[in-house]
């Protein structure tokens, strides 16, 4: 196999690489470091020297400014890709396990970046979800084991020695499972937080130099994400199967849009993503726009929600939303957390009905979940009125367009509404 292109391609995303230090530079410029603990979190950290401040502050951002101009996007970013060319050769030369090996091995230079910005792996594995990693269910079952015991019955090793009682064990299990919580929540808010600043640079060119450099960068790996699930879904292959065997991901759901172009038609599109091998567990596609109208796979109906499993925030925001009046007081928590994408909920019955604004609806709705649905327009006129009326969601894109190209139309409303939404 060739793989010479690729390989310098990969030099920019791999560890030490230019996206490496854009992520080492933001967890210091904005605090996004993943604490083990609420109580680390609080507690007081030395400053750095001052020749690590001069690192971070003037050498560092002059060396990823260097290194993102002396980047080659021109094998990825043209209709004739040297990059997907080479990997389609490699990839039609191999089969079998073979094949799985090197398509993982297209996707790990990017592990960083997943963990940071969609990290359902690491979710999953502080869930106890992952085979051979403990996590809150894990310790959920050893907590219930020790609570049934005398609590204050001394424990021995087999060598006769005292190490505890089944209640010392117990609250050790309730501050693990604390602890896995927090970590949950710190690694959706610095997802969350990653995604926000980036938007910025994107919609309002705001931002200093290493901003600039890593909002290029995610646009070439979305870029690269989805030539190569394209490329991928023309050869029968799920791209979606290897993220989730690999827990790297460059994108946490297919839409069909992201790759119609690219393999000649919305009808090819759905013809190949329905027959791509092997299947999710739980398939996370949206074909034909079975998501944004509420379909799974099989045509079954169901009500239409957006998709962004995040029970802890959803519930943070809700509870906010509805003390400030953006909701009525006996707006249904379930109803929200089901239109918000949370998984396993009833569907709502009606819907949620907006009691400020058409703006602030426009802005809370691109501000959730523009980085999930890409049809959050279509979801946005089924799942909300605004006082018993249908929105108007071209007027509110409009809204929105206008107010990002001229930042002094921006009201003022929408700095409360930011707060309330970072939960």
């Amino acid at each position: 196999m060739n793989k010479n292109i690729e390989k310098e391609f990969f030099k920019a995303f791999d560890l030490g690489g230019v996206v490496h230090l854009c992520f080492d530079w933001m967890r210091y410029k904005y605090d996004l470091e993943i604490y083990i603990s609420k109580e680390y979190e609080e507690k007081p950290h030395k400053a750095l020297p001052e020749e690590w401040r001069h690192y971070y502050d003037v050498t560092l951002p002059q060396e990823i400014e260097k290194m993102t101009e002396d980047f080659d996007e021109s094998v990825i970013c043209y209709t004739d890709s040297p990059l997907m060319d080479e990997i389609a050769n490699n990839i039609d030369s191999l089969t079998g396990k073979e094949r799985d090996r090197y398509i993982f091995s297209l996707l790990k230079p990017f592990r960083e970046f997943s963990d940071k910005v969609h990290p359902e792996a690491i979710i999953k594995q502080l869930k106890g979800e992952v085979e051979g990693i403990l996590g809150i269910k894990d310790y959920e079952k050893k907590l219930a084991i020790w609570e049934n015991m005398p609590q204050n019955e001394q424990l021995k090793d087999e060598n006769g020695e005292v190490w505890g009682t089944p209640k010392e064990q117990a609250d050790a299990c309730r501050k693990v499972i604390e602890d896995c919580k927090y970590r949950i929540e710190r690694t959706y808010y610095v997802a969350d937080r990653y995604r926000e600043i980036l938007n910025k640079i994107s919609y309002k060119n705001e931002g200093e130099t290493v901003e600039k450099c890593l909002d290029c960068f995610w646009h070439i790996i979305t870029l690269f994400a989805n030539r190569l699930d394209a490329l991928l879904l023309e050869r029968g292959i799920n791209l979606l199967w290897h993220q989730q065997e690999s827990g790297i991901y460059l994108k946490p759901y297919r839409y069909i849009h992201d790759v119609d172009l690219l393999i000649g038609s919305h009808e090819l599109a759905k013809k190949y993503i329905d027959e791509a091998l092997p299947k999710l567990d739980k398939q996370q596609i949206d074909t034909s726009q079975h998501k944004a109208n509420g379909e799974n796979s099989s045509n079954k109906k169901e009500s239409p929600r957006y998709h962004k499993n995040d029970e802890t925030k959803a519930k943070r925001q809700f509870k906010q939303l509805v003390n400030n009046g953006y909701f009525p007081s006996d707006t249904s928590l379930d109803d929200w957390l089901y239109i918000y994408g949370v998984e396993d909920k009833i569907p709502n019955k009606k819907p949620l009905d907006w009691q400020k604004t058409q703006k602030e609806l426009a802005y809370m709705i691109r501000r959730i979940w523009q980085n999930t649905d890409t049809k959050m327009w279509v979801i946005c006129e089924v799942v909300f009125t605004i006082k018993g009326k249908k929105p108007n969601t071209q007027v509110m894109k409009s809204d929105l367009s206008s107010i990002e190209n001229g930042n002094k139309n921006r009201p003022k409303t929408f700095d409360r509404l930011e707060e309330i939404l970072k939960g």
